[in-house]
């Protein structure tokens, strides 16, 4: 089996979203001395990927400083608010343009800030012994984000209209998904509330 290494995947962290239940930009919130975006970025560099992207939207003025800063490549999305699977469509079209060849695509959010570059390998080694399947991370009785997926799965995921992300394709394609337990992955920010939970932790 060829090493890790070798593996020809990219990475898009999907950081467009307006963040309207909590009022304030999620991907800035501070956690463990760091935002949100700033610590998925840093996970994503320690990981054997060939392309990285980070694609923005909402809150642009904001987030434009923290956006400028980072070590990977960064994309604004203008139709964010039509939905996340305007996002992945940008992160992944952008990432084909200087690797056409790609075998496969790591998905990943800023707003669950318990996965770690461990969750990721461990996505990334599945992916290596079942390179025709989407592997998925599962936590509570879901298959969600983190997700790969494979080249296969590339032109039906560019060519889907609204609000169209990756769960939906998980749920379409269930019989050729691969979970990968990650319990870590159920935790989320959505409110102020969703926040403090973080930090009283």
């Amino acid at each position: 089996m060829a090493s890790i290494d070798s593996l020809n995947i990219a990475g898009v962290i999907l950081a467009a979203g307006a963040s309207s239940r909590l009022g304030r930009a999620k991907q800035l919130l501070i956690y463990q001395g760091e935002t949100l975006l700033d610590r998925t970025v840093g996970f994503f560099d320690e990981l054997p990927l060939q392309e990285r992207c980070l694609v923005y939207g909402a809150r642009r003025s904001e987030l434009k400083s923290v956006v400028d800063r980072q070590s990977i490549r960064t994309t604004y999305n203008p139709d964010w608010a039509t939905g996340m699977g305007s996002s992945l469509q940008l992160g992944l079209r952008t990432v084909l343009t200087t690797n056409p060849d790609l075998q496969a695509v790591l998905i990943a959010l800023v707003d669950q800030p318990l996965v770690t570059t461990e969750d990721f390998l461990g996505l990334i080694t599945l992916h290596q012994g079942q390179p025709q399947a989407i592997i998925a991370a599962a936590y509570e009785d879901t298959l969600g984000v983190p997700v790969i997926f494979p080249a296969a799965f590339f032109p039906e995921l560019l060519a889907q209209k609204g609000q169209v992300g990756a769960k939906k394709m998980i749920k379409k394609y269930k019989n050729e998904v691969i979970s990968y337990s990650c319990p870590k992955a159920a935790f989320d920010i959505d409110t102020e509330a969703d926040y403090q939970g973080l930090l009283s932790r």
